[in-house]
C-alpha cells in the first residue's frame, strides 16, 4: 500500500492512502486476523511501523489504508524481549469494559 504524496508550498507532504480496507465489528473475528497478520510480517521488516502501531494504533493503521472500528483496539506486547505481538481488544458502547479478542504473534519455525 503506497504512501501518497502532494506537493504544497514546492515541498512534498504525504496525506493518507485510500482506504483498502475497512474492518467492521461484524466482520472483526473472520478478518481482522488475516489483515493484521499481515500487518504484523511487515512489523518484522519495518520496525519503526511497530512503535507507530504502539503509539498510536488507528492512525498507523490508517496510514497504510486500513480502517479500524472505534470499539476495536490495537496493542503492542513486547514482553521479555519475545517477539512482539499485536493484542486486539473490543470495547462496549460505553467504552467502560474491553474483552480481548485474540492476539497475534509471529513464531518462526525450520523443517527439513
Amino acid at each position: 500500500m503506497a504512501q501518497s504524496q502532494i506537493v504544497q508550498d514546492g515541498e512534498f507532504v504525504e496525506e493518507d492512502p485510500p482506504i483498502d480496507i475497512i474492518i467492521n465489528s461484524t466482520q472483526i473475528k473472520e478478518r481482522i486476523i488475516d489483515y493484521l497478520g499481515a500487518v504484523l510480517a511487515r512489523c518484522w521488516v519495518d520496525r519503526s511501523l511497530l512503535d507507530k502501531i504502539e503509539a498510536n494504533p488507528h492512525q498507523a493503521l490508517r496510514h497504510i489504508g486500513i480502517l479500524l472500528p472505534p470499539e476495536i483496539d490495537v496493542k503492542v506486547e513486547r514482553a521479555n524481549q519475545q517477539r512482539p505481538r499485536l493484542v486486539i481488544y473490543e470495547y462496549n458502547a460505553e467504552r467502560t469494559m474491553r474483552t480481548r479478542v485474540c492476539y497475534l504473534q509471529l513464531m518462526m519455525m525450520a523443517g527439513k
